[in-house]
């Protein structure tokens, strides 16, 4: 064999091989958090934000792909293109969150960094505005629900 045939194939094999790998140890993470938190085809209620960005553990970025989803059960993370990740729904008792500075090139900005007591491995990481506006939705929904409890359901109220 010619040492040209040799590097063509060790080259293509790389070429072939090298995504695979990274394929594998970009989505382990979310694997991990699909094994405890997977949701299914369950449709979600509640309020989504599309096209979000997420960091999961530091390393891997999915920009602009990421829909994030806020209801009474917890946070839901879904990818665009759902092939190695499926739908997570983590309940509210087993997040931890946590404000931290996050430096880039030219700004610091704050983000939020969440991390699930069943899965203590992986790191989700979101912009402090996104978690802001969760948290604005999750006040609404607790003072419908306080609303409701006091005044009764409306249907009740219009039919009367």
């Amino acid at each position: 064999m010619s040492q040209g045939l040799i590097f063509s194939i060790l080259v293509g094999s790389l070429a072939i091989v090298t995504p695979i790998i990274t394929l594998w140890f970009v989505s382990r993470p979310w694997s991990e958090l699909a094994r405890v938190y997977a949701v299914g085809d369950k449709p979600f209620e509640g309020r989504l934000w599309r096209f979000q960005n997420v960091t999961v553990n530091r390393w891997t970025q999915y920009n602009h792909c990421v829909t994030v989803g806020a209801n009474r059960e917890g946070l839901r993370f879904s990818v665009l293109l759902n092939i190695l990740h499926k739908p997570v729904l983590i309940p509210w008792s087993d997040l931890e969150a946590t404000v931290i500075d996050v430096f880039g090139l030219f700004r610091k900005a704050k983000a939020v960094r969440i991390t699930c007591s069943q899965v203590p491995g992986v790191e989700l990481r979101l912009s402090y505005k996104l978690m802001q506006q969760i948290a604005e939705y999750m006040k609404t929904m607790r003072s419908t629900d306080e609303t409701t409890l006091l005044l009764g359901s409306p249907k009740a109220e219009s039919a009367a």
